[in-house]
């Protein structure tokens, strides 16, 4: 699994860590382009590594961490969380995280314009059957916000409509 502590940075090449750095502290990738930026850093930066590779080489990580996190859950009871919120766009968001061994792992995030009872029963059973179908895992609890729309949309997959 791609750790990003101090401990490991160490074993993993340059590119990877610059990768790490960007989405630890959510750094813009235009900040690349950034003449001032490479005059700073333009010797800790490999050459080529430009906005495209820094995209290229974090979907690389991404789904390096996803099929860790599958081994790690295959086979195991899970809890799945709900979480809705705005963004600072005014954008309404839902995450969806599998807790598991004291851990959260991000599952996905979906935007939503409207919420309501069939729109969110969609997005639940999407994500349900990720969870039980491509990683594996067994979902035993649902953890959600206390909104309506959400309680009726999980009552609707249990009752298996």
């Amino acid at each position: 699994m791609v750790r990003a502590g101090a401990a490991e940075w160490g074993g993993l090449p340059q590119r990877e860590r610059l990768a790490v750095l960007w989405a630890q502290e959510a750094l813009p990738f235009r900040l690349l382009d950034q003449p001032k930026f490479r005059a700073v850093f333009g010797p800790s930066i490999p050459v080529g590594f430009d906005r495209r590779e820094l995209s290229t080489t974090t979907e690389a990580l991404a789904g390096s961490l996803r099929e860790d996190i599958c081994k790690r859950v295959k086979g195991q009871v899970v809890t799945l969380a709900i979480d809705g919120w705005t963004s600072a766009r005014a954008e309404k968001n839902i995450n969806f995280v599998v807790l598991h061994g004291g851990y959260a792992f991000f599952v996905g995030t979906e935007i939503v314009e409207h919420q309501d009872e069939p729109t969110l029963t969609v997005l639940f059973r999407k994500h349900v059957k990720l969870v039980q179908d491509e990683m594996g895992a067994f979902i035993i609890c649902v953890v959600a916000d206390n909104a309506t729309a959400y309680q009726s949309s999980l009552d609707t997959l249990v009752d298996g409509a």
